[in-house]
């Protein structure tokens, strides 16, 4: 009122006083379920209530298919947070007093405002299920998206529910087996069953589905025991019941049955080096466009823009990360870098080994499950990733204070997202094919490159564990089954067996193997398989299986010489001189020339092969046997193998397996467990 009266402020706050007054009785309105909605413009066609929203800066209610265009003309409508702006104005509707702050905050505010979101904040259950998958991220700040996801998934279940039964307000009354089949029913509905196939639309969210529900089937059940209703506590015992009884055959085996039916006719592609070369030259060319400009002085959002962006992706593909692990490194992560070496260690290298090491630079993140993952960058990488971290280059960048990323959006307090970062350059790259390079394809293609290196165990655990994930992952997920190390390696076992001379090759591994194509293409002018004799190698020793599963070296005959005097009637078997038959043989020859020059007279002192002393045999007690039986009860039941973590806790709790190597506590329960399967069977 101190305003002159018609001036442009009177006016601005008398509305905006209004409009209080309104939004307050909307709100009531909304909260007893009676009354009339008054908005700052009806429209001429009928509009239901639950899509009129309420501006977050003048209050004046809206069609929320309108809110953009009065946006443009609110005053002071400059939008602040996450999140879309309709998600923002859907905060000040009225919502139950047990949502969890940071649920409201976080997710809810995130939430695109549809009939879904409007179900999943007025039930208690689903709110529940989110404040319990929140808390499992107590410390993170970027599960928003997932926690979000899941509650869409059981509020769609919740309308679907109620389009089938009218009798369901919230989710608590789907959790009852008297429903049990139109649970079923909702949700093939929503995963898109077709019923002729038995092929679903979206596998993925049946499953997601079923794991939400046996989580809301226990909260009910707890419930029910801290109030003492028994009716609702035997509800959902009997749900689960059914859930562990019926869900498999109803829902999950045709969901699981669609997917891998999806997998097996999905060309198996990963990126091709050339294009990944490609890739990396594209983003070597804007790194250093961006920090000439950048080192000159002139600092501009811009600039500081695309080396983020050219160092988040060079940052994915020299490391082969999870694009999400990287996008999420902070300031303080990089500060924090480790240069130190164990010096022990060190001296166990090679040269080149120890070059690497002082030339990289390792950086520890947090990874999935709580690991710790390792990235490694290179002297360049880290002198524009420096740049990045300068506090005086943020600020000139335009990043807010409150962005704790390294690689910061300027103006946002989020990073940039580093599938898009790797999309963006591979489509600006000459790459033939720039829809492979993604970072899930880069760690597949490193697992399925690493088999022609024929790793051994601790050195696939090394690679497993710099990728963030250990060996089972590994071989199972990541490593693809590569026609082309099907076609050259098992196309050789497969032309000996139909030749018949798989007997000549025992004990050989698939590299030594060699087969004559010709031969095996033409029609066999030996009908017995044996080799002939131009074909045998000069070789002076060959390895032979023992009966016990052991290899010995043991010396052949020389040429035309046979010591018992019979007469050879098969010739020796053709073998690859490999590099064990080649060290041997240099080893005889230098003894050979230590005991005489060439050309000598002297008798050679005759050095005997050195054979493979056999694995020394343990004789187990029957403590013992009963120790290790009783703590891997339950993984003779389920057929799971242990690890070498349960074989050392094994070894721990009971005195008796002290004096046992944690890999014969795993041979005996991985034989036992052979055993129950063919008895299953």
């Amino acid at each position: 009122m101190a305003f002159p009266k018609k001036s442009k402020n009177r006016r601005d706050l008398l509305e905006l006083l209004r409009n209080k007054g309104n939004h307050a009785h909307n709100l009531q309105v909304l909260r007893e379920g009676k009354g009339l909605l008054i908005p700052f413009k009806r429209p001429t066609y009928e509009t239901p209530v639950k899509d009129y929203l309420p501006c977050t800066q003048c209050y004046a209610w809206y069609v929320r298919s309108d809110l953009w265009k009065h946006r443009k003309k609110c005053v002071g409508s400059a939008q602040s947070g996450s999140g879309s702006f309709q998600s923002q104005c859907s905060m000040l509707l009225p919502m139950p007093k047990e949502v969890p702050v940071r649920l409201r905050d976080e997710v809810f505010s995130r939430m695109t405002h549809d009939d879904v979101s409007l179900a999943v904040r007025h039930d208690d259950l689903i709110i529940k299920l989110g404040g319990h998958l929140l808390s499992k991220f107590q410390d993170s700040n970027n599960h928003y998206n997932y926690v979000g996801q899941k509650l869409r998934e059981m509020g769609r279940l919740l309308l679907q529910m109620r389009s089938i039964r009218p009798s369901i307000n919230c989710l608590s009354d789907t959790i009852d087996p008297k429903v049990f089949d139109d649970v079923v029913r909702a949700v093939n509905k929503i995963a898109g069953l077709d019923e002729s196939s038995g092929k679903y639309k979206t596998p993925s969210l049946a499953l997601k589905v079923g794991h939400s529900l046996k989580k809301c089937s226990r909260f009910l059940m707890a419930e029910a025991l801290k109030n003492g209703d028994t009716g609702q506590k035997e509800r959902a015992e009997q749900f689960g019941e059914l859930c562990s009884l019926e869900w498999a055959e109803k829902v999950s085996t045709g969901a699981l049955k669609t997917l891998y039916t999806a997998k097996r006719n999905r060309p198996t592609i990963i990126p091709l080096s050339s294009d990944i070369q490609s890739v990396h030259n594209t983003i070597q060319h804007q790194m250093q466009e961006s920090m000439t400009h950048i080192t000159a002085g002139s600092v501009s959002s811009d600039d500081f823009s695309r080396l983020g962006q050219a160092m988040l992706a060079q940052t994915v593909l020299f490391n082969r990360k999870r694009s999400g692990e990287v996008e999420r490194m902070t300031v303080e992560n990089y500060k924090k870098r480790t240069g130190d070496l164990n010096k022990d260690v060190l001296q166990g290298l090679n040269k080149l080994e120890k070059e690497l090491c002082k030339k990289l630079t390792r950086v520890e993140i947090p990874g999935k499950r709580g690991r710790t993952v390792p990235v490694l960058l290179t002297q360049e990488m880290k002198e524009a990733l420096d740049v990045l971290a300068e506090e005086s280059i943020r600020q000139d960048a335009g990043v807010l204070e409150s962005n704790m990323y390294l690689f910061a959006r300027p103006g946002c307090t989020t990073p940039y997202r580093g599938c898009d970062a790797v999309r963006k350059f591979a489509r600006m790259s000459k790459a033939e094919h720039p829809e492979n390079i993604t970072s899930t394809q880069l760690r597949k293609h490193v697992a399925t490159m690493s088999q022609i290196l024929c790793l051994k165990d601790n050195e696939l655990d090394v690679l497993a564990t710099f990728m963030g994930h250990n060996i089972k992952v590994h071989r199972e997920y990541y490593r693809l089954p590569e026609n082309t190390l099907q076609v050259a390696k098992i196309a050789k076992i497969l032309l000996l067996m139909e030749k018949g001379q798989m007997n000549k090759c025992s004990g050989m591994s698939l590299d030594s193997i060699n087969v004559d194509l010709n031969e095996a293409c033409e029609e066999d002018n030996n009908p017995d398989g044996d080799i002939q004799e131009d074909d045998t190698p000069d070789v002076d020793s060959q390895e032979v299986d023992t009966p016990d599963g052991d290899s010995q070296e043991v010396d052949t005959p020389e040429e035309g010489h046979n010591p018992d005097g019979d007469i050879q009637e098969e010739p020796p078997v053709k073998r690859d001189r490999t590099k064990s038959h080649r060290i041997a043989k240099r080893s005889r020859e230098l003894s050979d020339e230590r005991d005489g020059p060439p050309g000598s007279m002297e008798p050679k002192s005759s050095h005997p092969v050195a054979k493979r002393s056999k694995a020394e045999r343990i004789t187990w007690t029957a403590a013992q046997h009963h120790a290790v039986d009783t703590f891997f009860k339950r993984n003779y039941r389920t057929f799971q193998i242990p690890g070498k973590e349960e074989c050392e806790e094994c070894r721990n709790k009971y005195p008796e397996l002290a004096t046992l190597p944690w890999t014969k506590i795993k041979y005996r329960v991985y034989n036992i467990i052979k055993q129950n399967k063919l008895k299953s069977h």
